[in-house]
């Protein structure tokens, strides 16, 4: 269904019908309505959705199934050839696991975006949605994918109930954000151990957290790191739209221990 979106002449309405067909307990199936919706301003049939969609059995983007049937569909042609442009030259096993690495982070990612939009909380129907926004976030934090898990700490962070879920939130959201740049920290010396741990986790965060063991990287950060990159994106409207995600209460707990960059995020794409 992801593929449909850039596709000329492709429904991807009427793939998202049948996804909903085949697979009831995704909610994946109906993020193509939510957006529809919320494109059209249409507010009580964005609630419904909503609450459509926290009922479902959780989040899958089938990344994973699709890059073993990718890994699976290549195991009979020839290895790479040697003018493609892959990172590092390997064994031929690893050469045919990274290539599989490249095809699926070149596949399109679901628009989360209206999602976002739908349960901010600062939205007019905030009340009426906070608890179909808070089940669809914990469904997205089981996902495969860490944009999913992202955003589903994103909506547990707004939907916090009280000072101590809300420490919580941040506390998860902080380790996420050290164990994402780990991919990159993989050199040439680790690179087939990096990739075996990438196709063989049940998530992309377990194979960050494989990774970070590979290297000898702690899993959690000291006390005293900051995200930089976090702090450069931040702009003064988000400043003020999120000093609204927790209450007073939470708020204060959270300020002796949580650099300012992790209290104020700015909303994913």
């Amino acid at each position: 269904m992801l593929e449909c979106v850039p596709a000329d002449g492709c429904d991807i309405h009427r793939r998202a019908l049948r996804l909903q067909a085949l697979a009831p307990h995704n909610a994946l199936g109906w993020l193509p309505a939510l957006n529809a919706a919320q494109g059209h301003g249409k507010a009580p049939e964005v609630t419904r959705i909503l609450q459509r969609m926290s009922q479902a059995g959780g989040f899958e983007t089938y990344q994973t199934s699709l890059a073993r049937r990718i890994q699976h569909g290549l195991a009979d042609l020839p290895p790479p050839p040697p003018d493609m442009d892959l990172p590092y030259r390997l064994d031929e096993k690893h050469d045919r696991l990274l290539q599989v690495r490249i095809y699926v982070s070149l596949m399109p990612m679901p628009a989360y975006q209206p999602l976002m939009k739908a349960c901010r909380p600062d939205g007019p129907e905030f009340a009426q949605r906070r608890s179909a926004c808070r089940k669809i976030g914990t469904k997205l934090t089981r996902s495969w994918a860490i944009i999913a898990n992202l955003i589903g700490i994103e909506l547990q962070r707004w939907t916090a109930q009280g000072a101590q879920d809300c420490q919580q939130t941040l506390t998860r959201e902080r380790e996420m954000d050290w164990l994402i740049p780990v991919h990159a920290s993989c050199d040439r010396a680790h690179t087939a151990a990096c990739l075996d741990a990438d196709m063989h986790a049940k998530s992309e965060l377990d194979a960050d957290r494989a990774i970070a063991r590979q290297l000898g990287k702690p899993l959690t950060p000291s006390a005293d790191w900051v995200d930089r990159r976090l702090q450069a994106s931040i702009r003064m409207e988000q400043q003020r739209f999120h000093s609204l995600t927790c209450s007073s209460a939470a708020t204060k707990a959270t300020t002796a221990t949580q650099p300012a960059a992790n209290r104020i995020r700015a909303p994913l794409q």
